[in-house]
């Protein structure tokens, strides 16, 4: 599943660097994975696709 709003995304990432600015930081960790995916996908719009490794 992929969304992509351009204008919506760099606002998003605007934010993220106000943010950053006003609290003195130089970045920020943006975790996610494939049960956690919504804060990846609400800042980039993009959906990745996870793989399970497999047991060796």
């Amino acid at each position: 599943m992929s969304y992509y709003n351009r204008k919506e995304t760099d606002a998003r990432i605007e934010k993220v660097r106000s943010i950053l600015a006003e609290k003195k930081l130089d970045a920020a960790l943006i975790y996610y994975d494939e049960l956690n995916i919504a804060n990846g996908w609400y800042l980039t719009g993009w959906c990745p696709q996870f793989e399970k490794r497999g047991a060796d």
